[in-house]
């Protein structure tokens, strides 16, 4: 019940790059409650040809899935921070602290029972329809945060200022500073092996790490 309140305002920020997507096939999901956008109680963030949409399922069924598109495309290679509130009428999507979008509803949203999955569908279906980007400072409210806090939860000050606490919170790097730009892998245990083949002849080459070096993707 904690984290899937009736009404609710789920904050985050993410980095898009241009690769975003894993698949060609699918879309991915930044944020999504409940399996999937057919199942009752589902709610989330997807980037759905380019564009950010919320959604939000009240009843089950494809016919009772509400979505609101934010009707530009997303920010490539910048963080952007996003809110998707719901208030008993009405879904409100935000980009950078300004409405992106909403859409009527009005109808009671029955709580699920289902997990909450960050970077992917939650029930996992296919191939995950996974995002490939950095999602941080998640907050999940028990309401549906007004235009004037969601802009100031979007300020350097965050949600300095705003009545009451958020329900839950994930932060994936506590005690990291926060990246102005496109952040980068870190591996301090890999290997890359090259295999050639020219007939019966095979070129092959295997490269390690060395010991307490790091390597820093692009």
């Amino acid at each position: 019940p904690e984290i899937d309140p009736e009404q609710f305002t789920i904050a985050l920020w993410v980095y898009v790059p241009a690769d975003y997507r894993v698949s060609e096939r699918t879309f991915p999901w930044l944020v999504c409650k409940n399996h999937h956008e057919h199942a009752d109680g589902n709610y989330g963030v997807a980037i759905v040809g380019g564009r950010l949409q919320g959604r939000l399922n009240v009843g089950g069924g494809r016919e009772n899935m509400s979505v609101v598109d934010a009707g530009r495309p997303v920010k490539l290679d910048a963080w952007t921070h996003l809110a998707l509130s719901y208030d008993g009428d009405t879904l409100r999507l935000y980009a950078n602290g300004e409405p992106a979008g909403q859409t009527e509803v009005g109808r009671r949203r029955a709580p699920g029972h289902h997990g909450l999955a960050f970077g992917r569908r939650q029930d996992n279906f296919g191939d995950g329809y996974h995002f490939r980007g950095v999602i941080d400072e998640i907050q999940l409210y028990d309401r549906a945060l007004s235009a004037d806090e969601v802009r100031r939860h979007s300020s350097p000050a965050g949600a300095k200022g705003i009545a009451g606490a958020p329900v839950r919170s994930w932060s994936f790097d506590a005690d990291g500073i926060a990246a102005a730009g496109r952040p980068s892998e870190q591996w301090q245990d890999a290997a890359m092996e090259i295999r050639l083949h020219a007939g019966q002849d095979v070129l092959e080459h295997r490269w390690n790490l060395p010991a307490g070096q790091t390597w820093k993707g692009p």
